[in-house]
């Protein structure tokens, strides 16, 4: 026993400064549990907690100073830009978009221990995804993100829609896991490692095959994580099903966690295996044109808001079908913030109108919206815009970023199709703008949201950053993204 002690290596004293966001999460999520189970749980320390919780790991990113890279452990844990930026819009968002749960009907059910810690432990999944190069740690990350999410879409807002949405989610995503995970295996079998570096190193003839299949399962599970046609089919239901809040959770973290994740590992396979790229061609093309389609013929808000998520799924992952260097990723990260913020400002002004008994939205319940509730029809307008691509908001320059990107790259016939999916796109998203501007409110509408000065401020934040991102704060927004090493 003395023999096995001293050959432990202890931990450097610089992994606790580059883990600060990782460990904070974990402390605050294991105290909120106990404190639920001991019965000390009452609303004041609920949101101490989660307020301290929230403000120190965004503190624990920002002061990581973003190009500087540290690896522990052989790979298995590793900051670098990727996990500096990602991990700090992620618990940015995540401190968001709670903040819009408080002056809804879900507070008293949302700020509750064991809801906090499934919260925080989702998060810590999504950090941990990002600070690894080991296959292992990347999937305990990846598993400890989505059992939270399984159980927030079915547990924050009971009822039958929410529940079947949790079951479905639970099912398929443990299907997608298990491709994923049968990869890692194969992958380890061909190289003998399970470091994402290891995929670089020349393998056996024999062994190459295996290699290959390892490398297409993981790419598929991660396209289900994703939601990228043809693996889509889950989105909508569980974008409808669960809760308003949980939705945007899922729209915004869960797809930077993701997105970034396959950036890193196609970092690796696409210089191992460069015809992979073919893989998210096809893909991306897939999902623009399914995406786009399937939302023309949608009357529910939030689900055409799901086949919308899956078409700019389509657009970022463009740039998967692009050698991963250059600006490349800076690129992916600008339509990443543009694309969060016009999300939270839509599902804020959603959460506001919603109420017990006017839930999931049609958009015959917005009829007449602009001449109600002015300032939220603003809102919505140029949250709506954005998404759209349309000048002068950040989501016209993301997208042409993109294109931009994928020109460079020689996928002019992917640019193509790109273009002729956002032209479709505008019309259904003009609809909702015609059926809040042009159409008369319905006498007996349910809508009757109370004034909130929180959601005023979340909402008009988020506005005011996708028009000033879209005109005065282009050049500095693009030279930080890349004074972080992207």
């Amino acid at each position: 026993m003395e023999v096995a002690l001293s050959t432990l290596t202890p931990i450097p004293v610089a992994f606790y400064g580059a883990a600060s966001p990782i460990l904070i999460l974990s402390v605050a999520g294991i105290l909120a549990m106990l404190l639920s189970v001991c019965g000390k749980w009452n609303r004041p320390r609920s949101n101490f907690l989660f307020l301290f919780t929230i403000l120190a790991a965004t503190l624990g990113c920002l002061v990581q100073n973003g190009p500087r890279s540290f690896s522990f452990f052989e790979g298995a844990f590793q900051w670098g830009s990727v996990a500096y930026i990602g991990s700090l819009l992620i618990v940015g968002l995540a401190g968001v978009l709670a903040a819009l749960f408080y002056p809804s009907y879900l507070r008293t059910r949302f700020f509750t221990g064991e809801v906090i810690a499934l919260y925080l432990f989702t998060l810590l999944g999504m950090l941990v995804l990002l600070s690894s190069d080991d296959f292992v740690t990347i999937l305990v990350g990846v598993e400890l993100s989505a059992m939270g999410l399984y159980a927030l879409v079915g547990y924050v807002d009971i009822n039958r829609l929410s529940l079947e949405a949790a079951v479905k989610y639970l099912v398929l995503g443990s299907v997608a896991t298990a491709i994923f995970l049968f990869g890692v295996g194969l992958l380890y079998l061909s190289t003998g490692s399970l470091s994402l570096h290891a995929i670089l190193q020349p393998v056996a003839p024999a062994m190459q095959i295996w290699q290959q299949t390892g490398m297409l399962m993981v790419l598929l599970g991660l396209g289900f994580k994703l939601a990228l046609a043809p693996f889509h089919s889950w989105a909508p239901d569980v974008y409808e099903g669960a809760p308003s809040g949980i939705t945007a959770f899922m729209a915004t973290c869960v797809k930077i966690a993701i997105l970034l994740l396959l950036f890193r590992i196609c970092r690796f396979f696409l210089q191992a295996q460069p015809q992979w790229s073919q893989l998210f061609l096809y893909l991306a093309a897939f999902s623009i044109v399914i995406g786009n389609w399937l939302a023309l013929v949608q009357s529910g808000l939030k689900r055409m808001l799901a086949y919308s998520s899956i078409a700019h799924s389509g657009y970022m992952a463009m740039l998967l079908s692009i050698d991963p260097h250059g600006g490349a990723l800076g690129t992916l990260v600008f339509y990443l913030i543009g694309y969060s913020l016009a999300s939270v400002a839509i599902f804020g002004v959603i959460m506001w109108l919603e109420e017990k008994n006017c839930r999931n939205l049609h958009l015959d319940d917005i009829a007449g919206l602009s001449r109600k509730y002015p300032l939220a029809s603003l809102a919505l307008t140029v949250a709506i815009l954005s998404l759209a691509g349309m000048p002068p908001t950040v989501g016209f320059l993301g997208k042409f970023f993109i294109l931009t990107q994928a020109v460079q790259g020689a996928q002019v016939g992917l640019v193509i199709l790109a273009a002729l999916g956002s032209t479709v796109s505008l019309y259904y998203y003009l609809r909702v703008l015609v059926r809040m501007y042009m159409h008369e409110p319905d006498p007996i509408s349910l809508l009757a949201p109370q004034r909130s000065w929180l959601t005023i401020l979340v909402v008009g934040t988020s506005v005011s950053l996708v028009v000033l991102m879209g005109t005065l704060w282009t050049q500095p927004m693009l030279e930080w993204v890349k004074g972080v090493g992207l």
